[in-house]
């Protein structure tokens, strides 16, 4: 039976549980973190204090970042 020692050698295996944390969507948005310091991103000022909640799933499905194929399972894609 495989161990945790064994995690580094399982390498389609890592693969395959990355892409399928990467569609399930399973917490769409992150936790909620707060600006340290003024901070201007993309022409918007957001004040120190400023609550953020990031979406994960702009991410996770964004075709820029993953390709056309954005939704279909493909494992290769953490290797």
């Amino acid at each position: 039976a495989p161990t945790m020692q064994d995690k580094t050698q399982l390498i389609y295996l890592n693969a395959v549980i990355h892409e399928t944390q990467r569609l399930a969507s399973v917490v769409p948005l992150s936790i909620m973190h707060k600006c340290s310091e003024k901070v201007t991103l993309r022409g918007f000022t957001l004040p120190k204090g400023t609550c953020i909640i990031p979406n994960l799933d702009s991410v996770l499905h964004d075709k820029t970042t993953w390709g056309s194929d954005v939704m279909d399972f493909r494992p290769e894609r953490f290797i």
